[in-house]
């Protein structure tokens, strides 16, 4: 089985994730190891991901073998939700010392290049908030029955 070449949109701000992050030039190469596809992703979810007309994205080249849409998709997924994951680990380490937490945000997004115009602040404020009130609705303490 050959190698196949996929023109890939992904937003902005991923790329210049994957660009400074990973060093990427030119095209992600994917092998069997590093992209396992769910069975849970349908066709028609990567599709409706690829078709989506959002300013601010960027088109990349994604190389593997049998490469198809649900791979590039389930390797832009898991790109996403790492580049989520590292954001919240450092606002919380800055938050833990004492600092702003908006103004930790965006030296986070000034270490990736990542600009107003293609992630706003607004929208990383709204992922802090709402993952702030998940860890708060799981941390509640019932009170113990007196013995």
């Amino acid at each position: 089985m050959a190698r196949k070449s996929v023109q890939f949109p992904i937003p902005t701000f991923l790329y210049k994730y994957i660009k400074t992050e990973y060093g990427y030039v030119d095209k992600v190469v994917l092998t069997h190891r590093n992209v396992i596809v769910s069975k849970n992703i349908s066709n028609e979810e990567a599709f409706a991901w690829v078709r989506k007309k959002e300013q601010g994205r960027t088109t990349i080249t994604v190389e593997a073998f049998g490469n198809s849409c649900r791979k590039c998709y389930a390797y832009m997924r898991h790109i996403e939700k790492e580049f989520w994951g590292k954001f919240m680990a450092y606002v919380q380490a800055a938050e833990d010392n004492g600092l702003f937490a908006k103004d930790n945000m965006t030296l986070f997004l000034d270490r990736y290049e990542i600009g107003e115009q293609d992630l706003k602040i607004e929208t990383c404020k709204k992922r802090w908030v709402r993952r702030e009130q998940r860890a708060q609705k799981q941390s509640i303490q019932y009170p113990q029955p007196n013995a």
